[in-house]
């Protein structure tokens, strides 16, 4: 929005050959509000994580228990 210029994604996937395809999403909307922006990126990142959901990288730090001994960083947030 800052720039005015419009998002390219892109996304990488494993092929069954241990090979990656590459998955380039044009996202030419000239969608410069930011909140119609903000929504359009979302759509556009949730469908390239719904074709290959297994790819996406799902590890969030917030969501994991601290080894038995070390203090939960996010406890007193």
């Amino acid at each position: 929005v800052k720039t005015n210029k419009d998002a390219v994604y892109c996304s990488l996937n494993k092929l069954s050959n241990n090979r990656l395809h590459v998955v380039i999403k044009d996202n030419n909307k000239g969608l410069f509000d930011s909140s119609k922006c903000t929504l359009s990126m979302n759509q556009t990142l949730e469908e390239l994580i719904n074709n290959n959901p297994s790819d996406y990288c799902w590890e969030y730090k917030r969501y994991k228990r601290p080894p038995n001994g070390f203090k939960d960083p996010y406890k007193d947030l």
